[in-house]
């Protein structure tokens, strides 16, 4: 191994037989990790975050206090999660550092997906880029510790051959990491890598930047984890590398996710006639009860919003068309006439990009 890998390995790495320190050392015709205490102990693993050690219920009390010192609030289980109201997860949502400049709509949607797949935003298991959820490898982690069928991970560099079979340059950094699923013959793997110009041209304090080859082991991690225990959003990890991500779909009723087109899939609404330029007039609109929206409505009009990269005032002035001036004020059936009408003008902005 290459002796800065090996070095930065010893910070992100550990004996996986007794737990201490690697150690780098020069064996005759390369250098290797060794356990600090035993060099005849074989192997070697990641060194947990504090996040994990808290699920673990490994070093409750000082774990607990160094996350709610640094992210504001402490960890919750992924019943809690789930069982949050959209309101109680906006509050957590709005405790974290990152959701600040965040729009209404793109909490809304940041909100139901975690609850929809008990990932916690606080703690930095799910973010949102531009429009996209996003989940880390520290919330694939829990989900996959939390189902109780992880049967292990590994991971190492891409031999020669590997590279050589890939095409990958030398410059770049190339990991192979492995998942067991317990009842698998085999393991799920995936493959990491970071181009030598992500490392470059930055500032500096990226972290792919600052430990590359740390952020290629994250992104083979994510693949396997991500075959392995299936959550369909792509990594934070993959955020600014050439592979982008799919289009999804989000149901309005529910906040999962559904691979395919990008839209929020709502009941149809046969009774609804939407013009497709423009939102329709107030007089347009066939009368109804004045029933109030109901949360899901609402939930999939911000979502659709956000989807198609709408600005709040935007969402209002096609409101005022149905008579209301934001999406709150509208009614049950406004709601409905709406949101099929967002859903027309995505599928004409995707025809429009193809």
């Amino acid at each position: 191994m290459e002796y800065d890998l090996c070095r930065r390995m010893e910070r992100s790495h550990r004996c996986a037989a007794c737990h201490a320190p690697l150690v780098t050392i020069w064996a005759g015709t390369e250098h290797r990790l060794v356990c600090g205490k035993d060099k005849r102990h074989q192997g070697y693993e990641r060194i947990p975050s504090l996040t994990e050690l808290w699920r673990a219920g490994h070093e409750v009390g000082p774990a607990a206090d160094k996350l709610e010192k640094k992210y504001g609030g402490r960890p919750m289980t992924n019943q809690a999660l789930t069982t949050m109201t959209e309101g109680q997860m906006l509050q957590r949502i709005d405790k974290a550092k990152f959701p600040q400049e965040l729009k209404s709509e793109e909490k809304r949607l940041l909100a139901a997906v975690a609850i929809a797949y008990g990932l916690d935003p606080l703690m930095r298991e799910l973010t949102i880029y531009q429009g996209q959820p996003y989940v880390s490898i520290d919330g694939r982690y829990r989900k996959a510790q939390e189902s109780n069928l992880l049967d292990g991970v590994a991971s190492r560099p891409a031999t020669e051959q590997e590279r050589t079979e890939w095409s990958i340059p030398l410059g770049d950094y190339f990991i192979r990491a492995e998942v067991w699923h317990k009842g698998s013959s085999h393991p799920f793997v995936g493959w990491g890598r970071v181009r030598e110009s992500e490392t470059l041209g930055g500032k500096g304090f990226k972290p792919v930047e600052t430990n590359p080859q740390r952020m290629a082991e994250k992104r083979a991690e994510a693949q396997a984890l991500r075959k392995a225990f299936h959550i369909p959003l792509p990594s934070a990890e993959d955020i600014g590398a050439e592979e982008t991500a799919l289009p999804f779909n989000v149901n309005g009723a529910t906040g999962e996710i559904i691979q395919g087109e990008a839209k929020v899939s709502e009941p149809p609404v046969p009774q609804a006639q939407v013009q497709t330029g423009s939102a329709k007039s107030k007089a347009e609109n066939p009368p109804d009860n004045g029933t109030p929206i109901t949360d899901r409505q609402l939930k999939a009009i911000y979502q659709l919003g956000s989807l198609l990269k709408w600005p709040q005032g935007e969402l209002n002035k096609q409101c005022e068309g149905y008579g209301a001036p934001n999406p709150d004020n509208l009614t049950g059936a406004q709601a409905e006439q709406m949101i099929e009408y967002l859903n027309k003008q995505l599928a004409a902005q995707k025809g429009q990009r193809a």
